[in-house]
């Protein structure tokens, strides 16, 4: 039922308009089929909150939170901004090899992604960000904000994290922020350096090859909640 969590919260990450709050009783349906836990009572706990806010506080309280591309994942990596666009453009593509379209909104935007693994039925995109959205989740939380509860029913959702071995068989390292470096001290040095600097065309077309290697199978669910 992970993938109706992940559905959910990419549909309450979204704009309080009309059709936000015309979503409620179909998202409530949903949340009641998943197994009790800290997804479904952190969600419901969010749903909870919008239904005791006015439409304009709760207008408020997103453009405050949720503004200025906040909820972007790469923006949370230790990574230089053409790094950051760079990884944008060949998120990009994995969802058109995909035929997911994420409309005008940022590869790396939370919503997007939650869609994204919801569609593919594989929590692997979100792991590979794990730092960001824990890095993303401790911000709201300082700002004593509800949408941190919404993210803390995705983090709960997530797998443990996998080995290296695992992942690197997966086909998806390239994102990954967990990988523990198994290699010589002297080769770990010198991978750090490499990772966060790109300072050249070499560098990022070296990123490229690694990104063409990951392969998602996508098994596309019958049941799906739907934004548009």
């Amino acid at each position: 039922m992970d993938i109706v969590v992940w559905r959910a919260a990419s549909l309450l990450l979204a704009y309080p308009d009309q059709r936000f709050y015309d979503r409620r009783p179909m998202l409530r349906a949903a949340l009641a089929d998943v197994p009790q836990g800290a997804p479904r009572r952190c969600l419901n706990a969010f749903l909870d909150h919008v239904d005791r806010t006015t439409p304009i506080r709760l207008t408020v309280e997103y453009r405050e939170v949720c503004g200025g591309g906040r909820l972007n994942l790469a923006g949370y990596r230790d990574l230089d901004e053409e790094l950051r666009r760079f990884m944008r453009g060949h998120l990009a593509e994995l969802y058109r090899q995909a035929d997911y379209d994420a409309g005008e909104e940022p590869a790396d935007s939370l919503p997007v992604v939650l869609e994204y693994a919801a569609l593919c039925r594989d929590d692997w995109l979100l792991r590979a960000n794990r730092a960001a959205l824990e890095s993303l989740h401790a911000a709201l939380e300082a700002d004593g904000t509800p949408y941190a509860t919404l993210i803390e029913g995705v983090r709960a959702t997530l797998a443990p994290s996998s080995t290296r071995a695992g992942i690197l068989a997966a086909g998806q390292a390239t994102f990954s922020d967990e990988l523990a470096d198994d290699e010589d001290e002297d080769d770990s040095d010198e991978d750090e350096d490499e990772l966060s600097d790109f300072d050249d065309e070499s560098d990022l077309s070296d990123l490229a090859e690694s990104l063409e290697e990951v392969d998602v199978e996508l098994d596309v669910p019958e049941l799906r909640l739907s934004v548009r």
